[in-house]
């Protein structure tokens, strides 16, 4: 596969092979590819929330609570009252921490 906006992370190659298949949480499946230069195997147009195992709808709720001044251990057993999930505040703690680097000063 050539595609000039497609660029391998590590290498900056933009040539790839398939390489099988991830299959999401959500029964869809993504194409993985491997660089032809130096191995290295990616998925093209993943969003932050790859490799979650939580929806991006939880997440976001457990981040705009925080925004607004909730703790995390209040945020963690919101989730598990009203949606049923069972969550420790320092998976909110480390949700905060990943998305707040991605979306700069925004949180």
């Amino acid at each position: 596969m050539k595609d000039p906006q497609n660029k391998c992370p590590k290498c900056f190659s933009t040539k790839f092979r398939k390489s099988g298949f991830r299959k999401l949480c959500d029964g869809s499946k993504r194409q993985r590819y491997t660089c032809k230069k130096c191995g290295y195997i990616l998925i093209f147009y993943e969003n932050g929330f790859r490799k979650m195992k939580n929806t991006p709808q939880n997440i976001i709720e457990a981040l705009s609570l925080i925004q607004r001044g909730v703790s995390y251990r209040d945020v963690a057993r919101y989730l598990s009252e009203s949606r049923g999930l069972k969550i420790n505040h320092t998976t909110v703690l480390y949700w905060y921490k990943k998305f707040s680097q991605i979306l700069g000063n925004g949180l």
